[in-house]
Formats: structure tokens, C-alpha cells, sequence
């Protein structure tokens, strides 16, 4: 178990949940929408970790930078928009990674 940067004061960690996504018509349909949105978000902002679909309707994604996260929230929302609406939240702090090769999975800490 490791901080990843002992140095910085944070980082910006992300949940997205994908809005009433069990009631959509064509849920595989959905899932391929937000994952092409998830990956033209990922071309233009950077991250330490990209929007990432984890389980279900959730993604994840990790920032260097608050601005930042709440700029890639505001875009996928945007990128969204008549598809399926989203939640999100963003939280600040420290990261601890626990497995590396599993990540955002293996991570833990007050970011989250």
C-alpha cells in the first residue's frame, strides 16, 4: 500500500452514475453510448486514470486537478445529452493505491 504522490495535496476522484439506466429500452445499446462518449472525453481531457466503465452503469476516472474533474463531468453530461442523463460526484484528497495493475479497482483513500 502506497500514496501515489507524497508531494500533492489531492487529487480529484469520480463516480458517474448513469441515471434510470435499468428502465432504458436497449440497455447494451446504452452502454456502447456512454462508453463512446467516455472515450471522446478521454482524447480531450487529460486524466491520471480515463473515464472508465467499471460495474454496471458506473464509470470511474481520477485528475491531477479539481477544474479538471468538474470540466470532464460537465463534458460527459454534454456529450450525453438526450441519451441518458448522469450523477456525479467528485471527491478530493489523498489515494492509496493497493494493487496498481487493478486500477481505479485497487485504489482506497479519502479521494474516494
Amino acid at each position: 500500500m502506497w500514496l501515489v504522490d507524497e508531494t500533492r495535496c489531492g487529487y480529484a476522484a469520480v463516480l458517474v452514475d448513469i441515471v434510470d439506466s435499468r428502465h432504458h429500452g436497449d440497455r447494451a445499446a446504452l452502454q456502447e453510448q456512454v462508453a463512446e462518449a467516455a472515450a471522446v472525453l478521454n482524447v480531450r481531457i487529460p486524466s491520471l486514470d480515463p473515464m472508465t466503465s467499471t460495474v454496471g452503469d458506473e464509470l470511474q476516472a481520477t485528475y491531477a486537478d479539481l477544474f479538471v474533474a468538474i470540466r470532464a463531468v460537465s463534458e460527459l453530461r454534454l456529450e450525453l445529452a438526450g441519451v441518458v442523463g448522469i450523477r456525479a460526484g467528485i471527491g478530493w484528497g489523498d489515494i492509496v493505491m493497493h494493487d496498481a495493475e487493478r486500477s481505479p479497482f485497487g485504489q482506497d483513500g479519502p479521494a474516494w
